[in-house]
């Protein structure tokens, strides 16, 4: 990446991490998403669901499959969920 002069870091993870991220996504009061342009990151988003238990029962976190696109937006975020910061101007 470097050759590229492509910055890049990794992501820094931790117990509750996920489900963080999640959730401070679900708690935007909109993401948007150009369809025509990102089929796929819409397709994840508009898809995806809860994980569930053994009974059937939904647990407190999305399903792990068919999300890398959700999972780059919780990194790409992870400086603004520390900073807490919700509300962004364009």
């Amino acid at each position: 990446l470097r050759e590229y002069d492509i910055s890049a870091f990794g992501a820094k993870k931790g117990k509750g991490s996920v489900e963080y991220g999640e959730k401070w996504l679900a708690d935007l009061e909109e993401i948007i998403i150009d369809a025509k342009r990102t089929p796929n990151i819409a397709r994840e988003f508009e898809m995806i669901d809860y994980d569930t238990d053994r009974y059937g029962n939904p647990l407190p976190r999305l399903c792990d499959k068919n999300n890398h696109s959700i999972d780059a937006t919780r990194y790409a975020f992870s400086n603004d969920m520390k900073k807490g910061k919700y509300v962004y101007e364009y």
